[in-house]
C-alpha cells in the first residue's frame, strides 16, 4: 500500500487553514490548489494507484511493471483526475485579464510594444548587456555541438562516396578526448563562476530582505479575482473573512 503523509499550513493568527499538502510515497504530490473537488479527487486517487500497483504486480503477464512505470502512470492519472475534475466543477470562468490588470487593454493597443524576433529567443528587454551575452553563450552551445555531430556524422556516412578515407578509430578517440577536456574546463569555469555569483547575491538578497517591509497578504493567494494584496478596503480590511 502506498504511504501517505498530510501538510496543513494554518494562519498562526486567526488559525484558519491556508492550504493542505498530501505527499503519496508513490511518486505523487497532491495540492489543495483549485476546486475543492478536483483536490480530492487526486488524494484519493494516491492511495488508490499505491494499492493497485502491488495487486498488478502479483499477476503474470504484467509482473514486470516496475516503479517508475507505475509513477508515469500514477502522474498521469493524477493530471487527467485533476484537470477533468477541475472542469466539472468550477464554478464561474476566472477572469485572469482582471487579475493580471489588463481588463482596461484592448487586443492591439498601439502603446503595447512589439515583440522583437531576438525577443522570441528569450533576450528580453528588461536584460542588461551581461546578461544577453550569458544568454547568448547559453543558447550558442548546444547549437554548435549539434552542428559539429551532425558535420562529424555526414563525414563519417558521405566519405565513402565523396572518395575520403573513413575516420580511424584513433581520430575517434581523439575527438572524444578534445570533448572531454573541453567539457570538463568548461564545467570548472562555470562552477567557480556560479559558485563567486551566488555568494555575492546571496549576501545583496538578505540586505535586501533586512530593508523590505514583507506584506502578509502577498502569499499568491486570489479573492474575488484580484491578488490577496489588492483586495484592501478604505478601513485595511480585506474581505477574507466573506471567503473563507
Amino acid at each position: 500500500l502506498a504511504a501517505t503523509a498530510a501538510i496543513a499550513i494554518v494562519d498562526p493568527a486567526d488559525e484558519r487553514e491556508l492550504g493542505r499538502f498530501r505527499v503519496v510515497a508513490d511518486g505523487s504530490t497532491m495540492t489543495g490548489v483549485g476546486a475543492d473537488g478536483s483536490a480530492l479527487s487526486c488524494e484519493l486517487h494516491g492511495g488508490s494507484t499505491g494499492f493497485a500497483g502491488v495487486a498488478l504486480r502479483s499477476i503474470g503477464f504484467i509482473r514486470d511493471l516496475n516503479g517508475q512505470i507505475l509513477t508515469f502512470y500514477s502522474i498521469a492519472l493524477s493530471i487527467l483526475l485533476y484537470v477533468v475534475v477541475s472542469l466539472c466543477t468550477s464554478r464561474e470562468p476566472f477572469d485572469l485579464d482582471r487579475m493580471l490588470h489588463r481588463e482596461s487593454r484592448a487586443p492591439g493597443d498601439e502603446d503595447e510594444p512589439r515583440t522583437r524576433w531576438w525577443e522570441r529567443l528569450g533576450f528580453g528587454r528588461e536584460m542588461t548587456r551581461w546578461d544577453r551575452i550569458v544568454t547568448a553563450v547559453t543558447i550558442s552551445w548546444p547549437i554548435l555541438f549539434t552542428l559539429v555531430f551532425i558535420a562529424g556524422m555526414l563525414r563519417e556516412l558521405l566519405a565513402e562516396s565523396l572518395g575520403l578515407e573513413p575516420i580511424s578509430d584513433a581520430a575517434w578517440l581523439e575527438a572524444w578526448g578534445w570533448w572531454l577536456w573541453c567539457a570538463i574546463g568548461t564545467a570548472m569555469v562555470v562552477t567557480v563562476w556560479f559558485t563567486i555569483g551566488g555568494l555575492r547575491d546571496l549576501v545583496r538578497m538578505f540586505r535586501l530582505l533586512g530593508r523590505v517591509q514583507a506584506d502578509e497578504l502577498d502569499d499568491g493567494r486570489v479573492i474575488d479575482h484580484r491578488n490577496a494584496d489588492e483586495t484592501r478596503g478604505p478601513t485595511g480590511t480585506t474581505g477574507m473573512d466573506d471567503h473563507a
